[in-house]
């Protein structure tokens, strides 16, 4: 009985999204956000961005990065200032802003309240030779969020110069000295 209501369930969703495509985008949060629960954090390939990042060492908690590379970060500049309707001086000017080795977005998941700080932690950005691109300390004004028996944070930091791929992110642990080692292949 349960699977039968289910697939109902999902076929009237199926449906009403069809007839109404606002919707998508609040449905999907939903839908990815129920499903994602228990599954690993560090995924090969961000759909929204086009970036290619895969974690290689997992010390410092269960953390998640997304990167948005200059491209995709242009593309998504313009598209807030067709949104909000800029004139091309202001639109030219918000592009010129945009950071020419991207963004780097950092999801902290933990079950204590020290391993989800982004204060806690440093962001080192190296090239493939090992050379450091730039580095940033988390922002210790920010406070976790707990929810679920966990608590949650994000931070992010842009890479100014521009990137070869690929490249490494480095989260430590200012605490404990732990780190986590993520590879970036490719950005869009």
């Amino acid at each position: 009985m349960e699977k039968a209501y289910k697939a109902s369930f999902f076929q009237g969703l199926s449906k009403f999204l069809i007839t109404r495509p606002g919707t998508i985008i609040l449905v999907s949060i939903i839908l990815l956000c129920s499903c994602t629960k228990g599954t690993r954090l560090a995924r090969d390939k961000n759909k929204k961005t086009g970036s290619v990042v895969r974690s290689i060492h997992l010390d410092a908690g269960w953390h998640k990065i997304a990167y948005q590379g200059y491209n995709s970060a242009c593309r998504e500049t313009g598209y807030e200032c067709d949104l909000s309707l800029c004139d091309s001086s202001v639109r030219k000017t918000k592009l010129k802003e945009v950071p020419k080795g991207g963004r780097v977005i950092i999801y902290f998941s933990s079950t204590t309240l020290q391993e989800s700080t982004p204060g806690n932690f440093d962001y080192v950005v190296k090239d493939a030779s090992g050379n450091v691109i730039t580095s940033h300390s988390g922002d210790t004004s920010s406070v976790p969020s707990y929810i679920e028996k966990a608590w949650y944070d994000t931070d992010e930091f842009e890479i100014t110069q521009p990137v070869t791929y690929p490249f490494k992110i480095f989260l430590i642990n200012k605490l404990d000295s732990s780190r986590s080692e993520f590879l970036v292949k490719s950005g869009n």
